[in-house]
């Protein structure tokens, strides 16, 4: 029952951010992440340390957007510590993809804080492991995400003065992800083409 409740205050506070009720959902967040914290540091539930990586997650995405990078970098190092012990340690590789999600954000969180080497590891590690996972056909919604990983990696190209790489890179992410929109009409993968033509504008 708490893990249905946490999840319930998380996608609510999802719903209030998407609403643009900035403080309702950080209040939403907020318990979801105390309760979990309680539950897994010190009931012992360590079942429910995947629901604590999410919310980690959930906070690390509010703090980001906010312009706290800090503090989000803050927050994503334990959701990554947990996601890496459950997907390589104990293999948990239902959550590989949020593992990749993680190795995204850091990348991303990286790049903004001007960390170059930490930025290419990250997002390469991102991509290898979204790779790894689009082999069924029902993986296609992966290649959103895994396009936006390449879009994040040709700007680091640039940033490295690697002009050519970077609009080799951002074209075939582009094209790429094109191709599975035509072949799915998947709503989400749209919304990632969006995302990544905005990202990559200035390459292209």
């Amino acid at each position: 029952m708490r893990r249905i409740w946490a999840k319930a205050c998380l996608g609510k506070a999802l719903a209030l951010d998407n609403l643009g009720d900035c403080e309702s959902a950080a209040r939403n967040r907020e318990q979801a992440f105390q309760l979990l914290r309680s539950l897994v540091e010190i009931k012992g539930l360590h079942e429910l340390r995947d629901e604590l990586a999410r919310a980690y997650l959930h906070k690390v995405d509010a703090a980001f957007r906010s312009g706290e990078t800090i503090l989000a970098q803050t927050y994503l190092e334990p959701a990554l510590q947990i996601l890496e012990d459950l997907v390589d340690k104990r293999g948990r590789t239902e959550l590989a993809d949020e593992l990749a999600g993680a190795y995204y954000s850091e990348a991303a969180i990286s790049m903004r804080l001007g960390l170059l080497t930490a930025t290419e590891r990250f997002v390469n590690r991102a991509i290898q492991l979204y790779d790894t996972l689009i082999t069924g056909e029902d993986s296609s919604v992966l290649q959103g995400p895994l396009a936006l990983a390449k879009g994040l990696r040709s700007i680091l190209f640039t940033r490295l003065e690697k002009t050519e790489e970077a609009r080799c890179e951002a074209r075939a992410a582009v094209n790429d992800l094109r191709a599975v929109i035509s072949r799915t009409s998947h709503p989400e993968l749209k919304r990632h083409l969006d995302s990544l033509l905005a990202m990559v504008a200035d390459i292209l």
